[in-house]
Order: C-alpha cells, then sequence, then structure tokens
C-alpha cells in the first residue's frame, strides 16, 4: 500500500505538470491536437495529462517539451522541492524492527 506523502507528492506533481503544460500550450496558441501530433502522443493523453488524471513517461515528457520548445524540467517548474524532498523521505523512512535496534545495541556494546 502506497504511504499517504507518496500520494500526496504523485498529486502535487500531476497538477504541477497540468498547470503549466495547457500554459506553455496555449501561449504557443496550440490546441491539444497540434501538442499531440508535435509530440508524438495521442490528443486524448494530452488531455488527461492537462487533467492531472495520468502520469507520464520520461520518454513522453521529453517529447512534448522538445514539441513546446522547452525543457522539460520547465514542465515541473514551481514545485515546492524542499516539501516534496521532505514528503518523499517521510514515505521512504521504515521503521526499525526489534531485531535491527537489539543488533545495534550489541554492536556499540562491544565497543
Amino acid at each position: 500500500m502506497e504511504s499517504s506523502e507518496v500520494t500526496e507528492l504523485r498529486e502535487a506533481l500531476r497538477r504541477r505538470l497540468s498547470l503549466n503544460l495547457r500554459e506553455f500550450r496555449t501561449a504557443r496558441g496550440m490546441t491539444q491536437n497540434d501538442l499531440a501530433e508535435a509530440s508524438g502522443v495521442g490528443r486524448t493523453f494530452i488531455n488527461q495529462l492537462e487533467r492531472g488524471h495520468v502520469s507520464v513517461s520520461l520518454d513522453n515528457l521529453a517529447g512534448i517539451a522538445a514539441a513546446l520548445d522547452v525543457s522539460p524540467h520547465s514542465l515541473l517548474d514551481n514545485i515546492d522541492w524542499g516539501t516534496a524532498t521532505c514528503l518523499l523521505m517521510s514515505a521512504t523512512r521504515r521503521p526499525r524492527s526489534a531485531a535491527h535496534a537489539a543488533d545495534r545495541t550489541a554492536r556499540t556494546a562491544s565497543y
């Protein structure tokens, strides 16, 4: 089961990508269909990305960024990476088992 921190991080990334994608696309006067054709993905995929309903692979992110003439990084710009890092660190922190704690105590006691 995915932790709430990872879920929150994924949602934040999807929201930011969807906002930036729509902003760059409309600023260039492109339709979703124009962007889909230029980036090699389907129009429905672009629509779903802009609504934050799907994730994007690195390959597709690079293709979309190239079609918009922006860096892939700019599509994720304005993410609060400090908060994102805290969420990720919290999600990956594992509770220590009793065996691990006992082993560590035994090792430090021998010094």
